[in-house]
């Protein structure tokens, strides 16, 4: 009995440490990898095959037994990519369209992925191969049930590094590129908006997400390239960076315009960029090369960030040896401040000490003392870079022409102010004479009217100013007709130097700038330079005026352009002593008088017709040129595509759809005018060979209710989806109310597309 509790004795004491040596490791079960049948049973096709054996149909069920495999390279992971994967191999790369959202839940990037093509269609949208299904000639999205349970089969681990990304130049790059459908990186590039636009501007009003084209340049040669980013993307909301740098996305092609796709925001993030600026105010340099070039031999601007101010007691025999030097807080002293590369920096070896001379502009404008509100602001401000108080810094004259503040007009006195308020939000859009949203100020705009003439000036709450510091609301829309805003009645209050600014989105050889002395007959011409047809503003543009010159017009017009030009935020300031505002009458005249030529009437179809989803009809649209008394109706709809801006859509007839498709726009007024034309831009989305009298117009004089069908001409519409003017067509009559019907029939069978609808004569 003792020798058998001896022994249990001892078991138990040595058992904890015979398992405590025991350092065999307990298996895991590996995590079993997706593996498929097809790639083991079937031969695959390489995605080149596909691309060239179906190259140029527009929709072509596959009935043969194809498998091809690639990997996942584009998903819907950042909201960039709608209902959509894109798949490669070796040999290119194609688009499949899928009707589902959160596809990259199943179908990851870097997955191989293995597809069955039979059963699915081959087709291109605007070139760019595609896989979906048949929809009546047209390719649709296939519902994800379907694609998972019939054509897709996921194979082995998730690595998109086995993808290779090559690294090419714009000039490298063309749209007949094997590469189209592929991952590339493409660098030496710049985003042409880089620091002014965001990524993608929210639709105006709210509604569906819009895509949106961001123009990519290279560092040096010439061409473009167009990103295209959807406004349901996460970094949507982020500024384009600026500098140079590279980008990485799905090369695509819509006709002959090459594209880049983006899957997150990493592909074209700002830490992909650098950006060092040129010193001028246009392109200042970064405060990052400020901080490098401090022995005083670089002059120029700069632009950062406001983050705070030198501590008080700081000299150059005190001088700043750490964080305890700058006051990133308040409260602040008031003879300087600090800028940095981002709003949130607090390391005083990051920022740039400003100096703020004592009874300058800029210490007045900008100092934190008095204006606390502007911690966080951007400041440009042009001076010389060397060392101050012992910290990177620039020193200025602090004069008004050499610093700019966000939000702050920092050119003198303000003359005149107008940024057109934010109370025209929807269409029919008010005319410049009914409009009562404008936010005129300023020491001369007591009186200020407005008034047009050429055509119709609107003012718009859509397509809104994106420039930095652009307010962003109404903008005032001279239509494409040689219309022009007049602003009427400004006192110069003695001055005689002016210095104008404005926001435009046209160039300044579409939309031309004059001003007139109150009295005088002669429009005297403003000459300054744009060369974007994107929103930009433009300043520095200086006007002298005789003495005696108590008052002022100022005209904006448009050149007879496709759209029609915008022009927002109009400042005129002055560094000159003002008195007291007079207003003389304006005796004499602008000229002119009898008859006028040129348009009658003129439709754009706006700029909110969708790309994607419900397309409204002619009575639902709400962003016509045209108001009351006008109206639209019909069973044609509204649209946009990736290349083509707002026009109507004429559906292709088919047994399916036996209706004829048409728009109707009444209560057009033509009394009184005289040799009159009509002329609209038409394309089509078929092959070669189609004309433009497959639209049939009709107008009616709904007075007399006498309808005449006139005469298309036949001519050859040439390229798809590439629109042609038709003109010279005659037989409008003379009415207060006149219908204009355009409607298509059974001959068409490829679609039709109509835009700038326009009447042209001889007005009373």
């Amino acid at each position: 009995m003792k020798t058998f509790k001896k022994s249990l004795f001892t078991v138990l004491f040595f058992l904890p440490l015979l398992m405590a040596c025991d350092e065999r490791e307990v298996e895991v079960p590996k995590e079993e990898l997706p593996q498929s049948e097809w790639l083991r049973n079937y031969e695959m096709t390489p995605i080149r095959t596909i691309l060239d054996t179906y190259k140029g149909q527009a929709c072509t069920p596959i009935s043969e037994e194809i498998f091809i495999k690639g990997t996942i390279t584009a998903n819907d992971v950042s909201g960039n990519v709608y209902k959509q994967i894109q798949i490669q191999d070796s040999t290119g790369g194609i688009n499949i369209q899928i009707d589902a959202t959160g596809l990259s839940g199943s179908l990851p990037i870097g997955q191989d992925i293995v597809v069955k093509c039979q059963g699915l269609a081959y087709g291109e949208y605007g070139t760019l191969p595609q896989l979906g299904v048949d929809n009546n000639g047209t390719i649709s999205r296939v519902g994800l049930q379907t694609f998972d349970q019939n054509h897709a089969q996921k194979d082995g681990a998730i690595d998109i590094k086995k993808v290779t990304v090559p690294e090419l130049t714009i000039d490298q790059l063309s749209v007949s590129s094997p590469l189209v459908g592929t991952l590339i990186t493409v660098k030496d590039v710049y985003f042409e908006k880089g620091g002014t636009e965001l990524y993608a501007e929210q639709p105006v009003g709210g509604g569906n997400p819009q895509t949106l084209n961001k123009v990519l340049k290279p560092s040096s040669g010439s061409g473009s390239l167009t990103a295209r980013i959807s406004s349901a993307a996460d970094f949507a909301a982020n500024t384009l960076p600026k500098g140079t740098g590279s980008v990485t996305g799905i090369l695509t092609v819509y006709n002959s315009t090459l594209q880049i796709l983006f899957r997150t925001y990493a592909d074209c993030s700002p830490d992909r960029f650098t950006y060092t600026g040129s010193g001028t105010q246009a392109s200042p340099y970064s405060i990052e090369y400020a901080l490098e070039k401090q022995d005083g031999s670089v002059s120029g601007w700069i632009e950062g960030y406001i983050v705070g101010a030198a501590a008080p007691g700081v000299s150059d025999a005190a001088p700043i040896t750490g964080n305890s030097g700058i006051s990133f807080a308040a409260p602040y002293f008031n003879n300087s401040v600090v800028l940095a590369q981002e709003a949130n920096i607090t390391d005083w070896t990051k920022v740039v000490v400003v100096e703020l001379p004592a009874g300058t502009d800029i210490r007045t404008v900008v100092n934190l003392s008095d204006h606390p509100e502007n911690i966080g602001k951007k400041l440009q401000v042009n001076g010389t870079l060397r060392t101050k108080w012992g910290a990177a810094g620039l020193t200025t004259d602090g004069a008004a022409s050499n610093f700019k503040l966000e939000g702050a007009v920092s050119t003198g006195e303000v003359l005149y102010s107008e940024t057109f308020g934010t109370a025209a939000s929807a269409s029919p859009w008010p005319s410049v004479a009914d409009y009562t949203g404008y936010t005129t100020t300023g020491a001369g705009a007591g009186q200020v009217t407005y008034t047009s003439e050429g055509g119709t000036v609107s003012i718009r709450g859509n397509a809104v100013s994106s420039y930095q510091d652009a307010s962003g609301g109404c903008n005032a829309m001279m239509a494409a007709t040689g219309a022009s805003l007049i602003i009427n009645d400004i006192a110069t209050c003695g001055a005689t130097t002016l210095h104008l600014q404005f926001g435009a989105n046209e160039t300044s050889s579409v939309m031309s700038v004059a001003y007139k002395i109150n009295g005088t007959s002669d429009w005297v011409s403003i000459p300054y330079t744009k060369t974007s047809d994107s929103w930009e503003l433009v300043s520095g543009i200086d006007i002298t005026l005789p003495a005696g010159a108590n008052t002022i017009k100022l005209k904006f017009t448009a050149a007879t352009t496709t759209y029609g030009t915008r022009v927002d935020d109009i400042t005129l300031t002055t560094s000159d002593p003002l008195g007291t505002p007079v207003i003389d009458p304006d005796n004499g005249g602008s000229g002119g008088g009898g008859t006028e030529t040129g348009a009658i009437f003129l439709e754009t179809c706006g700029e909110a017709g969708p790309s994607t989803g419900t397309r409204p009809s002619p009575d639902t649209y709400t962003d016509w040129d045209n108001g009351a008394p006008i109206t639209y109706s019909g069973n044609a709809d509204i649209r946009s595509t990736g290349s083509l801006n707002s026009h109507l859509w004429f559906a292709a007839w088919s047994e399916l759809y036996p209706d004829y498709e048409y728009l109707t726009i009444s209560g057009i007024n033509t009394a009184g005018c005289s040799n009159m034309t009509l002329s609209f831009d038409m394309t089509h989305n078929g092959e070669s060979g189609v004309t433009a009298n497959l639209m049939s117009v009709v107008v009616t004089d709904l007075n007399t209710n006498t309808e005449t069908t006139l005469t298309v001409p036949a001519t050859d519409l040439g390229a798809k989806n590439t629109f042609k003017t038709i003109s010279g067509i005659t037989g409008i009559p003379a009415t207060s109310n006149l219908q204009i019907k355009f409607s298509t029939s059974n001959t068409n069978t490829m679609g039709i597309r109509l835009d700038n609808i326009r009447i042209d004569g001889t007005k009373p």
